[in-house]
């Protein structure tokens, strides 16, 4: 009888033991997916930042492009308007020598 006592408290023992590992081990795997799900957070926030860079990257070098090409035209108008003054100018002076 005795045998059979000290070997329930044993077990008990034992099972006291086996829990506290068990839960042990799960606070261990709560801190870890705790830890595992901020990092995707973060990942996730710093990869959406990334991407409003390279949107406004992308819309800067649009821009860029826009203010080039206007920057072009331009340059042929002011060439043609020079062209067109001297043509004026030419046409003035042509009129001043023959008064």
């Amino acid at each position: 009888m005795e045998l059979n006592i000290m070997f329930l408290r044993n077990a008990d023992r034992f099972r006291g033991v086996e829990l506290d590992a068990l839960r042990s081990s799960i606070e261990a795997v709560n801190a870890r997916l705790k830890r595992y799900t901020h990092s995707l957070q973060a990942n996730r926030s710093n990869e959406e930042r990334q991407v409003s860079v390279r949107r406004i990257r992308h819309v800067e070098e649009n821009e860029m492009s826009l203010l080039k090409a206007s920057l072009e035209k331009l340059s042929v108008v002011n060439s043609e308007n020079a062209k067109k003054v001297k043509v004026v100018e030419s046409a003035l002076k042509g009129r001043e020598i023959g008064t």
